[in-house]
Parts: C-alpha cells; sequence; structure tokens
C-alpha cells in the first residue's frame, strides 16, 4: 500500500528499489552511490532514505531474495526529465564523436605522420652523413666536403626533400646536425688528411639556439682536427636573416673557436647585399642556378657580379651544381677555384667516403 519500498542487503554497494505501480509492485537494481548522488532524486517522484539504523515506516528493508519481482528501469520517471536526460545524452555523445573524430584525423593526417616517423626516426638513428665533395682547380684534388643529411627508412635513402622542412621545424634538427658533425669527423680521422674541410648546413634558427652552439664549441674544443677544419653553411631559405645583430653575435663567437662560415645557395631566398655585408662570411656558396642553362637567370651576367662581389669582399667562391663540361669551363673563364656537383662527386656514404680519403 506504500508508494515505495527500499530493498537492502548487506552489500554496501547495491541495492533494490521497489515500487508500486497500478496492481504490480516492481524491482530495479541500483548501484548505491549512483542511484542516491545521481539519479533518483532529479528523475523519480520519490525520495530515498539511507538510513538502515533508523528506517521509515514507508520502506521496507529485507535480506531476502524477492525473484517473482518483474524488473522494469522507466517506471518511477518523470517524463519531462527523461527527455531532458535523453537529448542531453545525445549532446554529449555528439561531442564526444566530434572530438574524438578530431584526435583520430590529427593523428592520421599526413603531417603528424611524417611527425612520428621522423621522432621513431630520431630514435633509432636513422639520419645519416652522406658526403659530396668540393673541387679545387688550383690544386687539381678535392678539399673538402659537404656533410648531407639522409634517412635511411626501412633500408631506402631518402633525401631532404622528403623530410627536410619537417625535421627543421623541430627540436629534431639539432639532435640531428650534432650527430651528422660527429659522425662526420669520426670518418675524416681515420685518414690522415689533415687539411680536409667538412661543411655542414645550419639555419639561423640553430645559430640562434645558445645552448646548440655552445654544444658545437664544446666538440669543437675537445675533438682532434676539428678546429679550422669546420664550415658552418647558413641556409638563406631562412628570413630569420632579419636579426643581422644577433647573428652577427653568434658568428663572431663561433669564428673564434676555429669555424669557417659561409652562406648557402647565394642569390636566392633571403639574402641580398646587406646580409652578406654585415655578416662575417668566410665563403660564398652561388646555387647552381647561376650556372646551369636549366634555368633563365643563368643567361644573365648574375653569376659574374656575384663572382666580382665574392672577390670584392675576399670570400672563397664555391658554385654549386656543376654537372656539365660547359658549366665547368664557365666558371673557370670567371676565376672560380672552388665547385661542387655531380661532375667531379656525387653524394656517398661514409663507407665511400671514408675509401676515397684513403682509409
Amino acid at each position: 500500500e506504500h508508494n515505495s519500498y527500499l530493498l537492502s542487503n548487506d552489500d554496501d554497494k547495491y541495492f533494490s528499489y521497489i515500487f508500486k505501480f497500478g496492481t504490480g509492485f516492481y524491482k530495479v537494481n541500483y548501484y548505491k552511490d549512483l542511484f542516491i548522488k545521481n539519479i533518483h532524486n532529479s528523475l523519480t517522484r520519490f525520495k530515498v532514505y539511507n538510513d538502515h539504523e533508523n528506517p521509515r515506516l514507508d520502506l521496507f528493508r529485507t535480506d531476502k531474495i524477492i525473484d517473482h519481482l518483474n524488473i522494469i528501469i522507466s517506471s518511477g520517471i518523470n517524463k519531462i526529465n527523461l527527455l531532458v536526460l535523453t537529448l542531453f545524452n545525445i549532446i554529449i555523445s555528439f561531442c564526444i564523436i566530434i572530438k574524438i573524430h578530431h584526435l583520430l584525423s590529427n593523428y592520421f593526417s599526413i603531417d603528424n605522420s611524417m611527425s612520428r616517423l621522423i621522432n621513431k626516426g630520431v630514435r633509432n638513428n636513422e639520419f645519416i652523413p652522406y658526403y659530396q665533395n668540393i673541387y679545387s682547380f688550383s690544386t687539381k684534388k678535392f678539399i673538402g666536403a659537404e656533410v648531407l643529411c639522409r634517412w635511411n627508412h626501412k633500408g631506402e635513402i631518402l633525401t631532404p626533400n622528403y623530410f627536410i622542412r619537417k625535421l627543421e621545424s623541430s627540436d629534431n634538427i639539432n639532435i640531428v646536425t650534432f650527430r651528422l658533425i660527429e659522425q662526420a669527423f669520426k670518418d675524416l680521422n681515420c685518414s690522415n688528411n689533415q687539411d680536409y674541410l667538412l661543411s655542414f648546413n645550419f639555419t639561423v634558427a640553430m645559430i640562434l639556439d645558445c645552448l646548440f652552439v655552445d654544444k658545437v664549441i664544446n666538440f669543437i674544443e675537445t675533438t682532434p682536427n676539428v678546429k679550422n677544419h669546420i664550415i658552418i653553411e647558413l641556409t638563406e631559405s631562412d628570413n630569420r636573416f632579419k636579426q643581422l645583430d644577433d647573428i652577427r653575435k653568434v658568428m663572431l663567437k663561433l669564428k673564434k673557436h676555429g669555424v669557417l662560415l659561409s652562406i648557402d645557395d647565394f642569390g636566392t631566398g633571403y639574402s641580398n647585399l646587406l646580409t652578406i655585408q654585415e655578416l662575417p662570411f668566410d665563403v660564398m656558396k652561388i646555387d647552381r642556378a647561376f650556372v646551369s642553362s636549366e634555368y633563365a637567370v643563368s643567361n644573365s651576367n648574375m653569376l659574374d657580379m656575384m663572382v666580382k662581389l665574392g672577390n670584392s669582399m675576399n670570400l672563397l667562391i664555391v658554385v654549386e651544381g656543376v654537372e656539365t663540361e660547359d658549366e665547368l669551363n664557365r666558371i673557370k673563364d670567371l676565376g672560380v677555384d672552388f665547385c661542387q656537383g655531380f661532375y667531379y662527386s656525387k653524394p656517398s656514404n661514409s663507407e665511400i667516403f671514408k675509401k676515397s680519403l684513403s682509409c
């Protein structure tokens, strides 16, 4: 005859709620805390009293199992509250689905997939040095090499076109570059060629990273045959060349430790006359575009002008990308002493490079 009953047992976690509906009684099993705190008081028209020591008269407490009661959940729920709860659940479910979709899309996007692969490659030391020699016309021999980065990804050697922008956008570029420096001088020091120069590409961001620069300087000072044999090439694709004062201070610091400084791909990117005049460079590397007949600019007198500029500033001039005899003769006619390209040397791995040094 009562509206509701509370059926409890010795288990502290659960109870059964019994209520009269129409001509029958119904039982619903609940987690006690969830029912009392979150569901019952907001959805049903009954009250719950969880006081076993002083039970109310309208609550029935028993340890007996009542098997004949039908189990029904919806009875006793206010229809309006049920509708509100249903709509709320739909909205929450929709938001969760959107969030999951966003997370999965980001995780499996090409950009993030490449980042994860690069991170794994860095952990596994998959980025390795390749060497392209620099030839001197006056001495008729190789006087140094540019150390290039390659990615040994699942046995396939990938060129920087596939990864360099993503690598340079993270701190991994510092890790990879330092490992290249270590490995390259390890390869070089197996020979008796004490005059050989090794050149490494740095972004301006790397130059402005004080901790990284100090790490490089410490390596120079503690490793034999590195001081006065290392060249740092600053790439012109980095618009931070605008920070001339900060860059100059770091470059002067590096020069005190026997580092030669080169401006890479001169004539492209963000370089201009102010850059090369304001910063203490030792070497000018001229981009292949000004030599190769594949580019319209090669038909202009820009190459001649850049060579004259470099000579007037007492810079060593290296022309990159020399591949044909016509290109070779052209730079010879301009009085350029150093060239780099497939005509004399294709990029090679450590083993081939060491053999060329008679290690």
